[in-house]
Order: structure tokens, then C-alpha cells, then sequence
């Protein structure tokens, strides 16, 4: 949060009044702009997240795994399952001649 607040007081230097003796209170006002907006988007996302009915953090990490492992399995064997290939040929069943339907 603190280099966010100094990274956006440097993008506003411009803006800051050189008159003031001291750039705390800028400095804190740009801060509590920053976490209120991080604040807002966090809720959203969380409200986001419990309209969708699923908790990663309730879920089972094994569950998780076993997800990814059937998912990368799948993955691995789907070229060779393509249902409208010929066989042997790894071309699909619109291919005539020398040229296919997407030319």
C-alpha cells in the first residue's frame, strides 16, 4: 500500500500545493483514497464470489487436485479423440483434395 500511495503522489506531484510545510496529510489522504478503493473492490469481489455458491477455501484441496489431474489427462488424449477425424490421416472430415473448407 505504501508504494502504491508514493507511486500515485508521484504520478500528482503536479497537483501538490508547494506552499504546504509538510505532505503528510497528502500523503495520508492519497493512502485513504487507496485502501477505501481496494476495500470497495474486495467486497465486491467476495459478493461476487458468494453469488456463485462456491467456496475454493471450504474445498477440498484433494478435490482440487484431482480436478487439475482429469483435466490434464483430458487434455493429453483430446487431439487423438477429435470425433470428426479420419483416421490416420489427422485431418479433419472437411479436408477434400488440397485444400479445406477454412481456405
Amino acid at each position: 500500500m505504501v508504494a502504491d500511495t508514493f507511486l500515485a503522489a508521484f504520478r500528482r506531484r503536479d497537483r501538490y500545493d508547494l506552499n504546504r510545510p509538510d505532505a503528510r496529510p497528502w500523503l495520508y489522504g492519497i493512502a485513504g483514497n487507496l485502501i477505501g478503493r481496494h476495500r470497495r473492490v474486495e467486497i465486491r469481489s467476495y459478493r461476487a464470489l458468494a453469488g456463485t455458491g462456491a467456496d475454493e477455501a471450504a474445498e477440498s484441496y484433494a478435490d482440487r487436485v484431482d480436478a487439475r489431474v482429469s483435466a490434464s489427462a483430458v487434455q493429453r488424449t483430446w487431439p487423438g479423440r477429435w470425433s470428426g477425424s479420419r483416421p490416420g490421416t489427422g485431418r479433419c472430415c472437411c479436408y477434400r483434395g488440397g485444400s479445406s473448407w477454412m481456405s
